[in-house]
């Protein structure tokens, strides 16, 4: 996930929530309104200068390929996604449902398994005379998260060097001189391919 903020998660999500688009009378009905005229404004030049909203001709912002992809990578784990929302804030299913464009009952039911699991906590809140539940995450989650992305990283490094391996075998085979330097080549891909497995 692209390193976001907890306001500008609000900001892309209020985008999402909207069919991808927004103006300032869907910030002004939103809890974003709490910040003030100025520091949205800022916020909003700040995440237009990062690409992630782009200024419509008609002044409304629209979210953008790289701000949708930051919340909701389709090659990242539903649980690490919901982990990282709350590693920013506190949320509601509502909101990690809007942020992540998943469906109510499929969040709720991966909050389920993370409680379980001990990496989150729910927390009755009132707000408004209502009884709302948050979420947020403990340290085992926080640890879960660093370890995932370190697996992840260290799984790329090594698809990189399959990859550099073929690509050698390939020309070997293109040149002719495909042999016993090959076979090693051959071995040594075996091996990389055996360490992520």
């Amino acid at each position: 996930m692209t390193k976001l903020g907890a306001i500008d998660v609000e900001v892309i999500s209020l985008g999402i929530a909207k069919n991808g688009t927004f103006d300032e009378r869907d910030i002004a009905r939103s809890d974003l309104k709490r910040l003030g005229v100025g520091r949205i404004m800022d916020l909003l030049a700040s995440l237009k200068d990062q690409r992630l909203l782009e200024q419509n001709k008609d002044g409304s912002f629209s979210v953008t390929g790289i701000a949708r992809d930051a919340l909701q990578d389709v090659k990242t784990d539903i649980k690490v996604k919901i982990l990282q929302l709350l590693e920013k804030k506190p949320n509601s299913i509502e909101e990690i449902s809007n942020a992540l464009g998943k469906h109510h009952q499929e969040v709720l039911d991966e909050i389920k398994e993370l409680r379980r699991d001990g990496l989150v906590l729910m927390s009755p809140l009132y707000i408004d005379g209502k009884l709302l539940k948050y979420y947020e995450i403990l340290p085992d989650g926080i640890e879960s998260i660093k370890t995932k992305t370190n697996t992840a990283d260290a799984s790329k490094e090594q698809i990189g060097n399959i990859m550099g391996i073929i690509d050698e075998i390939a020309r070997d085979v293109e040149s002719g001189s495909a042999g016993e330097k090959t076979i090693k080549k051959i071995n040594r891909l075996k091996r990389e391919i055996d360490s992520l497995l």
